[in-house]
């Protein structure tokens, strides 16, 4: 038997919605990646393969259209 609950979380008002939502991270490694001028090969690996399959996905759906 499956149940399911639902769990409200209320982050102190300091904390900016960036940061809560984890962009401030994200955005902080973009601008190092920007001023090396290089991203390492395991991430541009991930993104090559997610794009292609987004691409196929995209394909796929154009044809239903």
């Amino acid at each position: 038997m499956k149940t399911s609950w639902e769990q409200l979380v209320r982050l102190p008002d300091l904390i900016p919605m960036l940061a809560s939502k984890g962009f401030n991270a994200m955005i902080e490694h973009w601008l190092e990646v920007v001023s090396k001028g290089k991203l390492a090969d395991d991430i541009l690996e991930r993104s090559l393969r997610t794009h292609l399959l987004a691409e196929t996905i995209y394909q796929q759906v154009e044809k239903w259209i």
